[in-house]
């Protein structure tokens, strides 16, 4: 029984949208990323925008690992904005990081650890937040590039309307981590994600 079968059949909790990863170390180095995204289409961006940013709060900026991680994954954003998402756009070149990651089909079979993650409504809140099946055995550097793997199958499942959304969506929260918003915890990350999106709506 999934964690996403979990949240979406259970009750006191709004599953909106979901997120599993099957992510492995290939022979040549690549990670390797297959990513499932389900639930409600209209919720997809926002999942999108939480992913990013609940990876984000993983990778604490006053560790020097963390600093890393944290830096490189706000460059691939930037690089990211900075081209632009359209409609078959190539995130992972974009990103700059086509020698390090690869997609692979929906249907292929891969080893490796499961990431799995879920856009919910906790009871008592009306804001969307994202949680993780814990725990994972994901290392932090394949942690880091499934954002992108992520965002990449994101726009294959999203129409145009959508895309356009995520474009904008994307703008401003790359806009809020350059006036230097640290995405420290979990709560900070949500308002982070929910504070690009409904700019992005506006």
């Amino acid at each position: 029984m999934s964690f996403l079968w979990q949240l979406e059949k259970g009750k006191g909790v709004q599953f909106l949208a979901g997120v599993a990863a099957k992510v492995a170390k290939q022979g040549d180095g690549k990670w390797k990323y297959r990513v499932q995204i389900t639930g409600k289409p209209d919720k997809y961006v926002l999942l999108g925008l939480q992913f990013g940013s609940h990876i984000l709060a993983r990778f604490p900026k006053n560790e020097s690992r963390g600093y890393e991680l944290a830096t490189t994954l706000e460059r691939m954003v930037n690089l990211i904005v900075n081209e632009g998402i359209w409609p078959n756009s190539d995130l992972i070149r974009y990103a700059d990081a086509s020698e390090v990651m690869k997609l692979s089909g929906p249907a292929d079979e891969i080893g490796g650890e499961m990431l799995e993650a879920g856009l919910i409504i906790a009871p008592g809140s009306e804001a969307p937040t994202l949680i993780f099946a814990e725990p994972f055995k994901v290392p932090d550097e394949a942690l880091m590039y499934s954002v992108i793997a992520v965002w990449q199958t994101l726009i294959g499942v999203l129409d145009n309307t959508g895309v356009e959304k995520f474009d904008r969506a994307l703008r401003y929260f790359n806009s809020y981590l350059d006036e230097g918003l640290n995405c420290s915890d979990s709560m900070i990350a949500a308002n982070l994600a929910n504070r690009a999106y409904r700019a992005a709506l506006e």
